[in-house]
């Protein structure tokens, strides 16, 4: 499986909406559950690490950012 596919596959487990779980994932990727948890815990730092970056250039204080961040998260889960 290519990098693209392993993403649409992973991308669920970004915001913990998916309709697999670890294990059921893992086995269709041949990895380890281990390995699996790893790699979106390292895919959620990375998307938090660029959202920051974003979202760093639209405030003008740089305390705003956490708000900022958690009112993006808000309205991702509402949609």
């Amino acid at each position: 499986m290519g990098h693209e596919a392993e993403f649409v596959a992973l991308k669920s487990f970004l915001n913990n909406d998916r309709d697999l779980a670890y294990a059921e994932l893992a086995a269709r990727l041949n990895k380890s559950e281990v390995a699996l948890r790893s790699i979106v815990s390292r895919m959620r730092k990375r998307v938090r690490e660029f959202l920051l970056e974003v979202i760093k250039e639209t405030v003008c204080d740089p305390a705003q950012l956490e708000a900022e961040m958690n009112h993006l998260k808000a309205a991702l889960r509402e949609s």
